[in-house]
């Protein structure tokens, strides 16, 4: 086997030692970017091919039929590995759908495998070679093709154009940045095809096959250092949509589902597989969420934030954005649909709002919100007759807390006071901090009397709680003004800062009474 006066080298198996080293540096170079997506597949293509074409240097140059049976059947590892890899290649290159899984790449690796096994075991069936002749002018073999070779001929090819429809498919598509890198790679495996070819239908004696993977090999080097390969890899943007934490939903101009992803299923919460819902109606299949259905007519760009309320009670906030599909001659082939679950972000914003409008010290509403609220308030009873009516508080003598017990001893006064307000007032009533020990309380839907009963209530609730104080039990009292958006000093002058100076007036009116009262007119 190793005895070289049974081999006679020539110029093409100088040729196909070169070929092989050629694709070794190629693969030791795309090595290096081992970690970018594509590169493991493109490796193992130019370590196949140089298994492929290093066996063939002995094979060329053997001199006997046995040896050259040997040689090529050492050379089938890489010839089967060949095919394989390309289309793997395409899968990543090809902005497939899915993720390649190894499942998938042990069902394309059977039938090579298989075949492997049959070039070992080829002189028990004649299955791949049925015979073999030397040319003695020559020393070119030519072998008869049993029909595992025919069902492996239809198998290689049927790989290779798969992978090449994968490319042009996306050439278009493709950014132009990376063009450049799939033309390379067509180009490459053009010219492995051409050398198969001529050799497969007898142009040719001898297999040029390595050789066109050689120059495969250059073209690929050209790709990196000419067009960045494997450094401007082309994401696959199927692949991008499957990852998506939005949820992604295609429709066509009648509405009928044409592609989701992964996300707008959980989002959904179906588990029917994809297959089955293209086709189906979208409106169908969210016709629980009713606040999106009239987003689903027309196909102008739209972006809005929708509020769904969840059988749990708890609402959910999703961000729905609408665009329509470009197709030829102005033409809307689809609309596309992203919906991006913002529930957390919602809360956050809503706790940032709720904290930015409470006092820090007590957590009443701040005076900028009580405000506010008097505002809205009166536009409303300006436009609709809208009841309400607003308390000013002042605590009596709480300088006298801060000066005997300090103002850790006053602060928590505060607080406990708010807490006793919130807990005896009304659901709908809200407290507010003027500042220091100034509160105003606003009584929605009161008028002026159930106003004053409610803060009178509260007064000796207030007198009668005591507050606990290290081991003093401090009480408290207040002197309140009560004013009403429906008294009639305030008709054709109605304004907020009007109606807190009516109720500021009657506070101080209560004060001069000896506070501890409540004073409304």
């Amino acid at each position: 086997m190793f005895d070289l006066s049974l081999y006679r080298f020539d110029g093409a198996s100088v040729a196909y030692l070169l070929a092989a080293l050629v694709m070794l540096v190629v693969a030791a170079v795309m090595a290096r970017r081992w970690n970018v997506p594509g590169a493991p597949a493109l490796v193992c293509l130019e370590l196949a091919a140089a298994a492929w074409a290093l066996p063939d240097v002995f094979e060329l140059a053997a001199t006997t039929v046995p040896l050259k049976m040997f040689w090529s059947a050492v050379a089938y590892p890489g010839i089967v590995a060949a095919p394989v890899c390309f289309y793997l290649v395409s899968r990543t290159f090809g902005y497939h759908r899915r993720r390649l899984s190894a499942r998938h790449v042990v069902a394309v690796s059977l039938f090579p495998a298989a075949t492997v096994l049959v070039a070992a075991t080829n002189s028990f069936h004649n299955l791949l070679w049925s015979w073999v002749v030397i040319d003695v002018s020559t020393n070119i073999a030519t072998y008869g093709r049993g029909p595992w070779f025919s069902l492996f001929v239809v198998y290689f090819y049927g790989l290779v154009f798969l992978g090449i429809v994968r490319f042009v498919s996306v050439l278009r598509a493709l950014p132009a940045a990376y063009r450049g890198q799939i033309v390379t790679i067509l180009a490459g495996s053009l010219f492995a095809l051409l050398g198969s070819v001529f050799y497969l239908f007898r142009f040719s004696h001898r297999d040029w096959t390595p050789l066109g993977m050689a120059l495969a090999g250059l073209c690929l080097f050209l790709g990196m250092t000419r067009y960045r390969m494997l450094d401007l890899l082309p994401i696959a943007r199927n692949l991008l949509v499957e990852i998506m934490d939005d949820g992604v939903l295609v429709t066509d101009t009648h509405g009928r589902i044409i592609d989701m992803n992964p996300a707008m299923k959980e989002l959904l919460g179906v588990r029917e597989r994809r297959a089955v819902l293209m086709g189906t109606s979208a409106r169908e299949l969210l016709a629980e969420w009713e606040e999106i259905l009239p987003l689903l007519d027309g196909s102008e760009p739209l972006r809005r934030e929708v509020a769904l309320a969840g059988a749990d009670g708890d609402t959910r906030y999703l961000d729905v954005r609408r665009r329509p599909l470009p197709g030829k001659n102005g033409e809307v082939p689809g609309i596309l649909f992203l919906l991006g679950d913002v529930t957390k972000r919602h809360v956050a914003e809503e706790r940032l709002r709720e904290m930015a409008c409470r006092d820090s010290l007590t957590g009443a509403y701040t005076m900028r919100y009580m405000e506010e609220l008097l505002r809205k308030g009166i536009e409303r009873h300006l436009r609709e007759g809208f009841v309400f009516s607003m308390a000013f508080l002042d605590l009596d003598h709480f300088k006298r807390i801060n000066d005997t017990y300090g103002h850790p001893a006053g602060d928590a006064v505060l607080r406990g006071l708010v807490e006793l307000f919130e807990a005896h007032l009304g659901p709908e009533d809200v407290v507010g901090r003027f500042g220091g020990e100034e509160f105003i309380l606003f009584f929605p839907g009161k008028g002026l009397r159930a106003s004053v009963c409610r803060t009178l209530r509260l007064l000796a609730r207030t007198r009668r709680i005591p507050f606990p104080w290290g081991n003093e039990s401090l009480r408290v009292s207040f002197s309140a003004g009560v004013a009403s958006v429906e008294e009639e000093s305030l008709r054709g002058a109605l304004a907020t800062d009007l109606l807190i100076a009516l109720a500021d007036r009657r506070l101080y009116e209560a004060k001069r009474r000896g506070r501890c009262c409540v004073v409304a007119g």
